[in-house]
Protein backbone atom coordinates (compact mmCIF):
# COMPACT_ATOMS: atom_id res chain seq x y z
CA UNK A 1 0.00 0.00 0.00
CA UNK A 2 1.32 3.55 -1.06
CA UNK A 3 1.65 4.75 2.34
CA UNK A 4 4.75 7.26 1.85
CA UNK A 5 3.30 8.24 -1.24
CA UNK A 6 0.02 9.25 0.39
CA UNK A 7 1.76 10.74 3.44
CA UNK A 8 4.43 12.76 1.53
CA UNK A 9 1.80 14.44 -1.10
CA UNK A 10 -0.71 14.96 1.96
CA UNK A 11 1.79 16.96 3.98
CA UNK A 12 2.39 18.82 1.06
CA UNK A 13 -0.92 19.99 0.57
CA UNK A 14 -1.10 20.57 4.25
CA UNK A 15 2.26 22.72 3.83
CA UNK A 16 0.47 24.79 1.01
CA UNK A 17 -2.78 25.37 2.52
CA UNK A 18 -0.32 26.48 6.21
CA UNK A 19 1.79 28.70 3.63
CA UNK A 20 -1.49 30.55 2.69
CA UNK A 21 -3.45 30.64 5.87
CA UNK A 22 0.33 32.41 7.28
CA UNK A 23 0.04 34.88 3.81
CA UNK A 24 -3.77 35.14 4.57
CA UNK A 25 -3.24 36.38 8.62
CA UNK A 26 -0.69 38.84 8.08
CA UNK A 27 -2.63 40.27 5.10
CA UNK A 28 -6.23 40.37 5.48
CA UNK A 29 -6.07 43.16 7.92
CA UNK A 30 -3.56 45.15 6.12
CA UNK A 31 -5.86 44.50 2.75
CA UNK A 32 -9.20 45.97 5.27
CA UNK A 33 -7.21 48.75 6.24
CA UNK A 34 -5.47 50.22 2.97
CA UNK A 35 -8.38 49.16 0.82
CA UNK A 36 -10.99 49.89 3.35
CA UNK A 37 -14.56 48.16 3.86
CA UNK A 38 -16.04 49.14 0.36
CA UNK A 39 -12.93 48.58 -1.69
CA UNK A 40 -12.03 45.02 0.38
CA UNK A 41 -16.14 44.28 -0.45
CA UNK A 42 -15.45 45.06 -4.26
CA UNK A 43 -12.73 42.46 -4.55
CA UNK A 44 -14.45 39.49 -2.48
CA UNK A 45 -17.22 40.35 -5.41
CA UNK A 46 -15.15 40.19 -7.67
CA UNK A 47 -13.65 36.79 -6.64
CA UNK A 48 -17.01 35.76 -6.54
CA UNK A 49 -17.93 36.15 -10.21
CA UNK A 50 -14.34 35.12 -11.22
CA UNK A 51 -15.23 31.97 -8.98
CA UNK A 52 -18.17 31.38 -11.42
CA UNK A 53 -16.10 31.69 -14.21
CA UNK A 54 -14.00 28.50 -13.35
CA UNK A 55 -17.12 26.54 -13.99
CA UNK A 56 -16.00 26.72 -17.76
CA UNK A 57 -13.57 24.25 -17.22
CA UNK A 58 -16.51 22.15 -17.54
CA UNK A 59 -14.76 19.27 -15.11
CA UNK A 60 -12.31 18.25 -17.52
CA UNK A 61 -9.37 18.96 -14.62
CA UNK A 62 -10.70 15.94 -12.47
CA UNK A 63 -11.37 13.91 -16.32
CA UNK A 64 -7.32 14.71 -16.93
CA UNK A 65 -6.64 13.81 -13.20
CA UNK A 66 -8.76 10.64 -13.45
CA UNK A 67 -7.51 9.25 -16.56
CA UNK A 68 -4.22 10.34 -16.06
CA UNK A 69 -4.47 7.66 -13.21
CA UNK A 70 -5.37 5.32 -15.27
CA UNK A 71 -2.98 5.00 -18.00
CA UNK A 72 -0.51 5.31 -15.43
CA UNK A 73 -1.54 2.53 -13.54
CA UNK A 74 -1.82 0.40 -17.18
CA UNK A 75 1.79 2.11 -18.44
CA UNK A 76 -0.35 3.59 -21.34
CA UNK A 77 2.15 6.15 -22.63
CA UNK A 78 0.02 6.50 -25.62
CA UNK A 79 -3.11 7.33 -23.83
CA UNK A 80 -1.31 9.51 -21.59
CA UNK A 81 -0.30 12.04 -24.93
CA UNK A 82 -3.87 11.95 -25.92
CA UNK A 83 -4.83 13.17 -22.77
CA UNK A 84 -2.87 16.27 -22.18
CA UNK A 85 -3.12 17.24 -26.06
CA UNK A 86 -7.08 16.88 -26.20
CA UNK A 87 -7.45 18.69 -23.15
CA UNK A 88 -5.97 21.38 -24.71
CA UNK A 89 -7.89 21.56 -27.84
CA UNK A 90 -11.33 21.89 -25.26
CA UNK A 91 -9.95 24.37 -23.01
CA UNK A 92 -8.54 25.99 -26.24
CA UNK A 93 -12.16 26.76 -27.24
CA UNK A 94 -13.27 27.33 -23.61
CA UNK A 95 -10.66 30.23 -23.46
CA UNK A 96 -12.56 32.25 -27.00
CA UNK A 97 -16.19 31.38 -25.97
CA UNK A 98 -15.25 32.77 -22.85
CA UNK A 99 -13.82 35.94 -23.59
CA UNK A 100 -16.85 36.61 -25.35
CA UNK A 101 -18.88 35.87 -22.32
CA UNK A 102 -16.42 38.00 -19.80
CA UNK A 103 -16.54 41.23 -21.92
CA UNK A 104 -20.24 41.22 -22.68
CA UNK A 105 -20.51 40.95 -18.49
CA UNK A 106 -17.88 43.80 -18.01
CA UNK A 107 -19.84 46.04 -19.91
CA UNK A 108 -23.39 44.97 -19.10
CA UNK A 109 -23.97 42.37 -16.26
CA UNK A 110 -22.33 45.08 -13.33
CA UNK A 111 -25.19 46.64 -13.19
CA UNK A 112 -26.59 43.86 -10.96
CA UNK A 113 -23.82 44.64 -8.44
CA UNK A 114 -24.69 47.49 -5.89
CA UNK A 115 -20.93 49.43 -6.78
CA UNK A 116 -21.42 53.22 -6.80
CA UNK A 117 -20.49 54.81 -9.99
CA UNK A 118 -17.19 56.32 -8.51
CA UNK A 119 -15.81 52.58 -8.45
CA UNK A 120 -17.49 51.74 -11.45
CA UNK A 121 -14.47 51.79 -13.51
CA UNK A 122 -11.92 49.94 -11.17
CA UNK A 123 -14.20 47.36 -10.83
CA UNK A 124 -14.46 46.69 -14.71
CA UNK A 125 -11.01 46.66 -15.08
CA UNK A 126 -10.39 44.65 -12.33
CA UNK A 127 -12.66 42.49 -13.51
CA UNK A 128 -11.51 42.08 -17.24
CA UNK A 129 -8.06 41.15 -15.74
CA UNK A 130 -9.07 38.74 -13.13
CA UNK A 131 -11.58 36.82 -15.82
CA UNK A 132 -8.25 37.16 -18.21
CA UNK A 133 -6.24 35.45 -15.80
CA UNK A 134 -8.97 32.84 -15.18
CA UNK A 135 -9.32 32.07 -18.95
CA UNK A 136 -5.15 32.21 -19.69
CA UNK A 137 -4.27 29.56 -17.02
CA UNK A 138 -7.39 26.70 -18.00
CA UNK A 139 -4.72 25.19 -20.02
CA UNK A 140 -1.74 25.60 -17.84
CA UNK A 141 -4.94 23.30 -15.14
CA UNK A 142 -4.47 20.36 -17.80
CA UNK A 143 -0.53 20.18 -17.19
CA UNK A 144 -1.29 20.51 -12.90
CA UNK A 145 -3.96 17.84 -13.57
CA UNK A 146 -1.31 15.76 -15.45
CA UNK A 147 1.07 16.09 -12.28
CA UNK A 148 -1.71 15.50 -9.77
CA UNK A 149 -2.77 12.51 -12.02
CA UNK A 150 0.67 10.93 -11.97
CA UNK A 151 0.52 11.92 -8.17
CA UNK A 152 2.92 14.59 -8.17
CA UNK A 153 0.91 16.42 -5.80
CA UNK A 154 4.36 17.90 -3.81
CA UNK A 155 6.22 19.25 -7.00
CA UNK A 156 2.82 21.29 -7.62
CA UNK A 157 2.13 22.16 -4.45
CA UNK A 158 6.29 23.10 -3.96
CA UNK A 159 5.77 25.65 -6.92
CA UNK A 160 2.48 26.88 -5.34
CA UNK A 161 4.10 27.91 -1.94
CA UNK A 162 7.11 29.33 -3.29
CA UNK A 163 4.52 31.43 -5.88
CA UNK A 164 2.35 32.48 -3.49
CA UNK A 165 4.50 34.02 -0.87
CA UNK A 166 6.31 36.42 -3.84
CA UNK A 167 3.03 37.33 -4.97
CA UNK A 168 2.10 38.63 -1.52
CA UNK A 169 5.23 40.39 -1.40
CA UNK A 170 4.55 42.11 -4.80
CA UNK A 171 1.02 42.67 -3.66
CA UNK A 172 2.25 44.09 -0.36
CA UNK A 173 4.62 46.75 -2.41
CA UNK A 174 1.71 47.41 -4.77
CA UNK A 175 -0.53 48.70 -2.42
CA UNK A 176 1.66 51.06 -0.48
CA UNK A 177 2.76 52.34 -3.82
CA UNK A 178 -0.85 53.18 -4.30
CA UNK A 179 -1.68 51.10 -7.15
CA UNK A 180 -4.54 49.69 -5.34
CA UNK A 181 -6.93 46.98 -6.83
CA UNK A 182 -5.53 46.95 -10.42
CA UNK A 183 -2.23 46.12 -9.53
CA UNK A 184 -3.37 43.36 -7.18
CA UNK A 185 -5.02 41.81 -10.27
CA UNK A 186 -1.99 42.31 -12.26
CA UNK A 187 0.00 40.66 -9.99
CA UNK A 188 -1.89 37.63 -9.32
CA UNK A 189 -1.96 37.50 -13.59
CA UNK A 190 1.43 37.54 -13.60
CA UNK A 191 2.48 34.65 -11.11
CA UNK A 192 -0.25 32.41 -11.86
CA UNK A 193 1.06 32.49 -15.94
CA UNK A 194 4.54 31.39 -14.33
CA UNK A 195 3.03 28.94 -12.31
CA UNK A 196 1.46 27.02 -14.89
CA UNK A 197 4.40 27.75 -17.20
CA UNK A 198 6.47 25.63 -14.83
CA UNK A 199 3.86 22.83 -15.22
CA UNK A 200 3.70 23.05 -18.76
CA UNK A 201 7.90 22.66 -18.93
CA UNK A 202 7.98 19.51 -16.57
CA UNK A 203 5.18 17.67 -18.29
CA UNK A 204 6.58 18.68 -21.50
CA UNK A 205 9.98 17.19 -20.26
CA UNK A 206 8.92 14.19 -18.98
CA UNK A 207 6.73 13.15 -21.77
CA UNK A 208 7.87 14.65 -24.82
CA UNK A 209 4.76 16.20 -26.25
CA UNK A 210 6.12 19.02 -28.34
CA UNK A 211 5.83 19.96 -31.06
CA UNK A 212 2.52 18.67 -31.07
CA UNK A 213 1.92 15.72 -34.17
CA UNK A 214 -1.80 15.41 -35.53
CA UNK A 215 -1.77 11.85 -34.22
CA UNK A 216 -1.81 13.23 -30.76
CA UNK A 217 -5.25 14.61 -30.87
CA UNK A 218 -8.13 12.02 -30.40
CA UNK A 219 -11.94 12.65 -30.79
CA UNK A 220 -12.58 9.21 -28.97
CA UNK A 221 -10.54 10.27 -25.80
CA UNK A 222 -11.57 13.74 -25.83
CA UNK A 223 -15.22 12.03 -25.77
CA UNK A 224 -14.62 9.91 -23.14
CA UNK A 225 -13.60 12.75 -20.67
CA UNK A 226 -16.41 14.80 -21.77
CA UNK A 227 -18.49 12.02 -20.98
CA UNK A 228 -16.75 11.78 -17.51
CA UNK A 229 -16.62 15.33 -16.79
CA UNK A 230 -20.08 16.39 -17.34
CA UNK A 231 -21.37 15.30 -13.48
CA UNK A 232 -17.96 16.76 -12.48
CA UNK A 233 -19.70 19.88 -13.68
CA UNK A 234 -22.79 19.56 -12.50
CA UNK A 235 -21.17 19.59 -9.02
CA UNK A 236 -18.93 22.13 -9.78
CA UNK A 237 -21.79 23.96 -9.88
CA UNK A 238 -23.68 23.63 -6.96
CA UNK A 239 -20.34 24.03 -5.50
CA UNK A 240 -20.06 27.45 -6.59
CA UNK A 241 -22.75 28.43 -5.65
CA UNK A 242 -22.58 27.16 -2.15
CA UNK A 243 -19.28 28.89 -1.78
CA UNK A 244 -19.86 31.79 -4.45
CA UNK A 245 -22.86 33.52 -3.59
CA UNK A 246 -22.44 34.69 -0.59
CA UNK A 247 -20.68 37.44 -0.98
CA UNK A 248 -23.06 38.47 -4.39
CA UNK A 249 -26.34 38.27 -1.97
CA UNK A 250 -24.64 40.39 0.65
CA UNK A 251 -24.00 42.62 -2.27
CA UNK A 252 -27.24 42.45 -3.51
CA UNK A 253 -29.31 42.70 -0.21
CA UNK A 254 -27.12 44.75 1.79
CA UNK A 255 -24.43 46.22 0.10
CA UNK A 256 -20.58 46.12 -0.10
CA UNK A 257 -19.44 47.28 3.17
CA UNK A 258 -21.26 44.31 4.73
CA UNK A 259 -19.13 41.67 2.73
CA UNK A 260 -15.49 41.29 4.62
CA UNK A 261 -18.14 41.25 8.09
CA UNK A 262 -19.24 37.97 6.78
CA UNK A 263 -16.27 37.30 4.39
CA UNK A 264 -13.80 37.48 6.46
CA UNK A 265 -15.29 34.88 9.56
CA UNK A 266 -16.45 32.91 6.75
CA UNK A 267 -13.36 32.39 5.40
CA UNK A 268 -12.09 30.39 8.94
CA UNK A 269 -14.34 27.49 7.82
CA UNK A 270 -13.38 27.82 4.25
CA UNK A 271 -9.36 27.52 5.08
CA UNK A 272 -10.74 24.38 7.10
CA UNK A 273 -12.49 23.28 4.36
CA UNK A 274 -9.89 24.08 1.66
CA UNK A 275 -7.63 21.67 4.52
CA UNK A 276 -10.16 19.09 3.99
CA UNK A 277 -9.69 19.29 0.23
CA UNK A 278 -5.97 19.63 0.40
CA UNK A 279 -5.79 16.25 2.97
CA UNK A 280 -8.20 13.74 0.39
CA UNK A 281 -7.53 15.92 -3.01
CA UNK A 282 -4.18 12.69 -3.68
CA UNK A 283 -6.81 9.87 -3.27
CA UNK A 284 -8.85 10.86 -6.25
CA UNK A 285 -6.04 9.43 -8.78
CA UNK A 286 -5.14 7.08 -6.37
CA UNK A 287 -8.71 5.25 -5.98
CA UNK A 288 -8.70 5.40 -10.25
CA UNK A 289 -5.51 3.25 -10.11
CA UNK A 290 -6.56 0.61 -7.70
CA UNK A 291 -10.49 0.46 -9.78
CA UNK A 292 -8.30 0.16 -12.88
CA UNK A 293 -6.41 -3.03 -11.26
CA UNK A 294 -9.88 -3.92 -9.79
CA UNK A 295 -8.27 -3.72 -5.90
CA UNK A 296 -11.39 -3.49 -4.21
CA UNK A 297 -10.13 -4.67 -0.81
CA UNK A 298 -7.14 -2.36 -0.88
CA UNK A 299 -9.34 0.64 -1.88
CA UNK A 300 -11.62 -0.52 1.57
CA UNK A 301 -8.72 -0.76 3.67
CA UNK A 302 -7.01 2.54 2.63
CA UNK A 303 -10.62 4.56 2.75
CA UNK A 304 -11.02 3.54 6.33
CA UNK A 305 -8.06 4.27 7.61
CA UNK A 306 -7.57 7.26 6.39
CA UNK A 307 -11.30 8.46 7.32
CA UNK A 308 -10.00 7.61 10.59
CA UNK A 309 -6.39 9.98 10.18
CA UNK A 310 -8.22 12.76 7.91
CA UNK A 311 -10.57 12.91 10.93
CA UNK A 312 -7.59 12.53 13.84
CA UNK A 313 -6.39 16.14 12.03
CA UNK A 314 -9.65 17.90 11.00
CA UNK A 315 -11.63 17.64 14.89
CA UNK A 316 -9.47 19.24 16.70
CA UNK A 317 -9.61 22.40 14.33
CA UNK A 318 -13.15 22.63 14.42
CA UNK A 319 -12.74 22.11 18.23
CA UNK A 320 -10.94 25.51 18.06
CA UNK A 321 -12.79 27.13 15.33
CA UNK A 322 -16.17 26.49 17.48
CA UNK A 323 -14.07 27.20 20.99
CA UNK A 324 -11.75 30.34 19.65
CA UNK A 325 -13.04 31.56 16.74
CA UNK A 326 -14.93 34.63 18.14
CA UNK A 327 -12.18 35.46 20.34
CA UNK A 328 -9.76 35.05 17.64
CA UNK A 329 -11.62 37.44 15.31
CA UNK A 330 -11.90 39.80 18.30
CA UNK A 331 -7.64 39.65 18.43
CA UNK A 332 -7.58 39.53 14.93
CA UNK A 333 -9.60 42.02 13.19
CA UNK A 334 -11.39 44.25 16.45
CA UNK A 335 -14.92 43.85 18.53
CA UNK A 336 -16.70 44.52 15.62
CA UNK A 337 -15.82 41.99 13.25
CA UNK A 338 -15.96 39.36 16.05
CA UNK A 339 -19.38 40.28 17.31
CA UNK A 340 -21.01 40.20 13.76
CA UNK A 341 -18.67 36.97 12.80
CA UNK A 342 -19.73 35.06 16.32
CA UNK A 343 -22.66 33.04 15.11
CA UNK A 344 -21.70 32.62 11.39
CA UNK A 345 -18.70 30.56 12.77
CA UNK A 346 -20.56 28.72 14.81
CA UNK A 347 -22.87 27.73 11.74
CA UNK A 348 -20.48 27.28 9.39
CA UNK A 349 -18.57 25.10 12.00
CA UNK A 350 -21.60 22.63 12.44
CA UNK A 351 -21.54 22.57 8.55
CA UNK A 352 -18.51 21.90 8.05
CA UNK A 353 -18.89 19.36 10.57
CA UNK A 354 -21.30 17.26 8.30
CA UNK A 355 -18.90 17.08 4.87
CA UNK A 356 -15.67 16.11 7.88
CA UNK A 357 -17.51 13.19 9.12
CA UNK A 358 -16.96 11.13 5.57
CA UNK A 359 -13.83 13.06 4.32
CA UNK A 360 -12.72 10.47 1.79
CA UNK A 361 -16.26 10.30 -0.03
CA UNK A 362 -16.26 12.16 -2.52
CA UNK A 363 -12.84 11.58 -3.90
CA UNK A 364 -13.80 7.59 -4.00
CA UNK A 365 -17.45 8.30 -5.84
CA UNK A 366 -15.47 10.40 -8.22
CA UNK A 367 -12.48 8.20 -8.92
CA UNK A 368 -14.59 5.25 -9.33
CA UNK A 369 -17.30 7.39 -11.90
CA UNK A 370 -20.20 7.09 -8.79
CA UNK A 371 -20.54 10.83 -9.01
CA UNK A 372 -24.60 10.69 -9.96
CA UNK A 373 -25.68 11.27 -6.42
CA UNK A 374 -23.64 13.78 -5.90
CA UNK A 375 -25.08 16.10 -8.82
CA UNK A 376 -28.40 15.73 -7.31
CA UNK A 377 -27.56 16.48 -3.85
CA UNK A 378 -25.44 18.87 -4.36
CA UNK A 379 -28.22 21.17 -6.72
CA UNK A 380 -30.47 20.11 -3.64
CA UNK A 381 -28.00 21.95 -1.41
CA UNK A 382 -28.15 24.91 -3.24
CA UNK A 383 -31.53 25.83 -4.37
CA UNK A 384 -31.78 25.80 -0.15
CA UNK A 385 -29.10 27.77 0.20
CA UNK A 386 -30.97 30.45 -2.09
CA UNK A 387 -34.04 29.68 -0.83
CA UNK A 388 -33.71 30.26 2.51
CA UNK A 389 -30.69 32.27 2.61
CA UNK A 390 -32.67 35.28 0.58
CA UNK A 391 -35.03 34.50 3.27
CA UNK A 392 -33.44 34.74 6.61
CA UNK A 393 -30.72 37.62 5.07
CA UNK A 394 -33.49 39.53 5.09
CA UNK A 395 -34.75 39.01 8.88
CA UNK A 396 -31.86 38.26 9.99
CA UNK A 397 -28.88 39.19 7.98
CA UNK A 398 -25.28 37.79 7.95
CA UNK A 399 -26.34 35.12 10.91
CA UNK A 400 -29.62 34.09 8.64
CA UNK A 401 -27.69 33.68 5.98
CA UNK A 402 -24.69 31.27 7.54
CA UNK A 403 -28.10 29.10 9.00
CA UNK A 404 -29.10 28.63 5.50
CA UNK A 405 -25.62 27.45 4.36
CA UNK A 406 -25.76 24.66 7.12
CA UNK A 407 -29.34 23.57 6.23
CA UNK A 408 -28.00 22.90 2.87
CA UNK A 409 -25.00 20.89 3.64
CA UNK A 410 -27.29 18.28 4.94
CA UNK A 411 -28.51 16.68 2.05
CA UNK A 412 -25.18 15.83 0.85
CA UNK A 413 -23.43 14.82 3.96
CA UNK A 414 -26.27 12.23 4.41
CA UNK A 415 -26.74 11.18 1.25
CA UNK A 416 -23.05 10.83 0.08
CA UNK A 417 -21.82 8.69 2.92
CA UNK A 418 -24.50 5.84 2.17
CA UNK A 419 -23.37 5.82 -1.25
CA UNK A 420 -19.56 5.66 -0.75
CA UNK A 421 -19.79 3.16 1.81
CA UNK A 422 -21.96 1.15 -0.21
CA UNK A 423 -19.25 1.28 -2.73
CA UNK A 424 -16.94 -0.68 -0.51
CA UNK A 425 -19.49 -2.36 0.84
CA UNK A 426 -19.08 -1.77 4.21
CA UNK A 427 -22.05 -1.14 6.65
CA UNK A 428 -22.62 1.83 8.25
CA UNK A 429 -22.20 0.58 11.86
CA UNK A 430 -18.83 -0.87 10.95
CA UNK A 431 -17.99 2.64 9.17
CA UNK A 432 -18.61 4.67 12.37
CA UNK A 433 -16.63 2.13 14.53
CA UNK A 434 -13.87 1.76 12.67
CA UNK A 435 -13.10 5.20 10.95
CA UNK A 436 -14.73 8.17 12.57
CA UNK A 437 -15.70 7.14 16.35
CA UNK A 438 -12.09 6.90 17.12
CA UNK A 439 -11.40 10.07 16.05
CA UNK A 440 -14.78 12.42 17.56
CA UNK A 441 -14.03 10.76 21.08
CA UNK A 442 -10.69 12.55 21.83
CA UNK A 443 -12.39 15.44 20.07
CA UNK A 444 -15.46 15.20 22.68
CA UNK A 445 -13.47 15.31 25.62
CA UNK A 446 -11.16 18.40 24.32
CA UNK A 447 -13.95 20.42 23.48
CA UNK A 448 -15.59 20.13 26.88
CA UNK A 449 -12.20 20.79 28.56
CA UNK A 450 -11.18 23.86 26.51
CA UNK A 451 -15.12 25.38 26.67
CA UNK A 452 -14.55 24.78 30.37
CA UNK A 453 -11.34 26.48 30.56
CA UNK A 454 -12.47 29.43 28.41
CA UNK A 455 -15.49 30.11 30.75
CA UNK A 456 -12.95 30.62 33.31
CA UNK A 457 -10.74 33.02 31.30
CA UNK A 458 -11.05 34.48 28.36
CA UNK A 459 -8.36 34.73 25.98
CA UNK A 460 -7.84 38.96 25.81
CA UNK A 461 -4.54 38.70 23.34
CA UNK A 462 -2.36 35.98 21.28
CA UNK A 463 -0.29 35.03 24.06
CA UNK A 464 -3.25 33.85 26.15
CA UNK A 465 -4.96 32.71 23.33
CA UNK A 466 -1.69 30.45 22.21
CA UNK A 467 -1.40 28.77 25.58
CA UNK A 468 -5.15 27.27 25.57
CA UNK A 469 -5.08 26.42 22.19
CA UNK A 470 -1.81 24.42 22.80
CA UNK A 471 -3.68 23.21 25.92
CA UNK A 472 -6.01 21.89 23.26
CA UNK A 473 -3.55 20.45 21.25
CA UNK A 474 -2.03 18.66 24.34
CA UNK A 475 -5.04 16.93 25.56
CA UNK A 476 -6.60 15.60 21.89
CA UNK A 477 -3.02 14.43 21.23
CA UNK A 478 -3.08 12.61 24.37
CA UNK A 479 -6.57 11.47 23.88
CA UNK A 480 -6.31 10.87 20.24
CA UNK A 481 -2.53 8.50 20.81
CA UNK A 482 -4.90 6.31 23.82
CA UNK A 483 -8.52 6.17 21.83
CA UNK A 484 -8.09 6.59 18.22
CA UNK A 485 -4.54 4.70 17.84
CA UNK A 486 -4.46 0.64 16.89
CA UNK A 487 -1.33 -0.76 19.08
CA UNK A 488 0.93 -0.94 15.56
CA UNK A 489 0.38 2.76 15.21
CA UNK A 490 1.34 3.70 18.66
CA UNK A 491 4.27 1.73 18.35
CA UNK A 492 5.30 3.57 14.99
CA UNK A 493 4.85 6.80 16.87
CA UNK A 494 6.97 6.10 19.65
CA UNK A 495 9.20 4.98 17.22
CA UNK A 496 9.53 8.23 15.10
CA UNK A 497 9.23 10.36 18.77
CA UNK A 498 12.38 8.17 19.42
CA UNK A 499 13.51 8.75 16.33
CA UNK A 500 13.66 12.73 16.68
CA UNK A 501 15.34 12.27 20.32
CA UNK A 502 17.96 10.73 18.59
CA UNK A 503 18.82 13.33 16.00
CA UNK A 504 19.00 16.15 18.45
CA UNK A 505 16.44 16.99 20.81
CA UNK A 506 17.09 18.11 24.12
CA UNK A 507 18.29 14.94 26.59
CA UNK A 508 15.85 16.07 29.29
CA UNK A 509 12.51 15.00 26.70
CA UNK A 510 12.75 11.10 28.34
CA UNK A 511 10.14 8.83 26.08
Amino acid sequence: MPHRLILVNNLSNAMKLISFLVISFFMTPFYVRILGLTLYGIWAMVLSVVGYMTLMDFGMQSAVMKYIAECEGKEDKEGLSEIIISALVFYSLVAIVGGSFLIIFVFQGLTLLKVDPYHLSIVKWVLLIMGIDMLLVFPGTVFQGALTGMQLFYFTNSISIVGNFIKAGMIYLALTRGHGLIGMALIILLMNLLEYATFFALVKWRYHLFPIRRSHFSPARLKQMMSFSVKSFLVMISGRINLNSDSLMIGYFMSAAWVPFYTIPANLINYTRTLLWSLTQSFLPLFSQLEAKRNIEEIRSIYVRYTRYTCLCLFPILVFLLIFGEPFLRIWMGIEFAEKGRYIILFLTLSLFFSTINPLGGRLLTGTSRQGIMVWTGFASALIFLGLGALLIRTHGLTGLAIAFMAGSLIPSVFILESSILAINMSLKDYVRKGLFPALMPASITLVILWVIKGVHYPLGYLELTLQAGAGVLIFAIAGYSIALTIEEKIFVNRVVKGLYRFGLPTHWKF
